[in-house]
Parts: structure tokens; C-alpha cells; sequence
């Protein structure tokens, strides 16, 4: 049965793909070279970039140098701005969201739609309102909006196409990553975040092999950490 499933799903992606025209309006600014292994999300805040990569939370200048290295106690699974409180907040695998001192915020509760699989938590992007996060759960997964005591309000199931791997909100707008693999163009999509809803707006193929993490500044300008050529890329939409 579950096979069939998976079937199913992958017919409907390749359905969607065929019906769907990637835009290529996507222009890269500058690239950053700086030397990661396994990064696993990426947060631009006070002119630093922060890389979270094996529990390790490396602060990078804005030229690339490695400014500090912050070996971290527990299993953090994303890293974000809190634009209200003017710091960096970090989510853990159980959905406790903290400061940077270890203060815990607020704690996010995924519904569980599977009984054979837990939900495992990744990302974490703060709105007015509430919180954004993607939650894997067995060969499942969705991006999820959680109201401000962190109880799920509505969700989308992901694409399917490549493995999410970056997330964001920004002005009412939730910004996602997926990559597809070595020597493979990243996927970059847009969706709409409403009261009871969240709706897939547009799609985006980016010249960006294995993009990590997904951050924006003051501009409207994006960045990823391309994992394949060691480099935080600086991009956007072109108008």
C-alpha cells in the first residue's frame, strides 16, 4: 500500500513538472567563498552571516572570514532572526525555540499524521504573528504555520522534488530551498501565507548547485550556501 502511495505521489510531481514552467528570472549578485562542511541552514543578522553546520554555529564576515566558532549543546535543527527582540533564535529537535543564551521562547507542537513515524522538525522563520517550520514525518513531509503559543494553524505538504533545505518568511511570504543533488540546479519556490492557508504562488529554477539554508537582508536580497562550490551566493528576483 505505502508503495503504491509513493508512486502515486511521484506521478503527480512529474505531472506537475510537465505542466510547469520554471521562471529563470533569477539574477546572482556576488558569491562569498567560505569553507563549510555539512551546513545545515543559514541566517544573516547585524552585517554577520551565521552558518549552522553540525552543531556548530559559525559566525562569517561579510568578506568570508570566519569570525567565531559556538559548539553547541544540543541538536539544533534552525537558525532565524527574531526581528522584534533584535536577536537570533535557534530551534531544537524537540520544537523549543530559544535565544541564543539558551532562554527558551516559545515551543512548537507538530500534529502527528502518521502513528508509524514522529514528526522531525527543521527551519524555523519567525512572522508576526507566529512561526513557520518544516516537518519531516516518514516519507512525508509539509511547511506548517504555528500561532504565537506555537499550536499548528494550517499547513501544505512540500513538492516532493529534491529535499527541502532552506526556509524563510518574509512580508507575508514564506520562501523555500530544495536541493536536488550534485551537479543539479537548486529549486527556489514562493508561497502565500494566509489566516487558514498557505498556497503555492511561484517556482523558480536557480543556478545554485546544492543550496543550504535560505536568509534575506534589508534589500530583499536572498542568500544560500551552495554546498558544492563552498560559497554563500547572493541573489535575486529580477524585476
Amino acid at each position: 500500500m505505502k508503495n503504491s502511495i509513493k508512486i502515486l505521489l511521484l506521478c503527480l510531481i512529474l505531472f506537475n513538472l510537465s505542466n510547469n514552467t520554471f521562471s529563470q528570472e533569477i539574477e546572482i549578485i556576488n558569491t562569498i567563498t567560505v569553507s563549510v562542511d555539512a551546513v545545515n541552514d543559514l541566517e544573516y543578522f547585524n552585517e554577520n552571516f551565521y552558518i549552522l553546520s553540525q552543531g556548530n554555529i559559525i559566525r562569517v564576515s561579510k568578506e568570508g572570514k570566519i569570525v567565531t566558532k559556538e559548539k553547541t549543546k544540543e541538536n539544533i535543527k534552525g537558525i532565524t532572526t527574531n526581528k522584534q527582540k533584535a536577536e537570533l533564535n535557534i530551534i531544537n529537535e524537540n520544537g523549543e525555540i530559544k535565544n541564543m543564551e539558551g532562554s527558551n521562547l516559545s515551543k512548537i507542537n507538530s500534529k502527528e499524521t502518521n502513528i508509524n513515524h514522529h514528526n522531525e522538525l527543521e527551519f524555523i522563520a519567525i512572522t508576526d504573528n507566529g512561526y513557520i517550520s518544516f516537518a519531516k514525518e516518514g516519507w512525508s513531509s509539509r511547511i506548517s504555520f504555528f500561532n504565537s503559543i506555537g499550536n499548528e494553524m494550517t499547513s501544505i505538504l512540500s513538492p516532493g522534488l529534491g529535499d527541502v533545505s532552506g526556509l524563510l518568511y518574509s512580508n507575508g511570504n514564506i520562501w523555500i530551498v530544495s536541493d536536488l543533488g550534485e551537479k543539479k540546479n537548486g529549486i527556489f519556490r514562493n508561497y502565500e501565507l494566509f489566516t487558514d492557508s498557505i498556497v503555492e504562488k511561484e517556482v523558480f529554477e536557480i543556478p545554485i548547485k546544492q543550496p543550504k539554508g535560505l536568509t534575506i537582508d534589508k534589500e530583499g536580497n536572498f542568500f544560500t550556501y551552495s554546498e558544492e562550490t563552498k560559497q554563500i551566493v547572493n541573489f535575486k528576483l529580477k524585476k
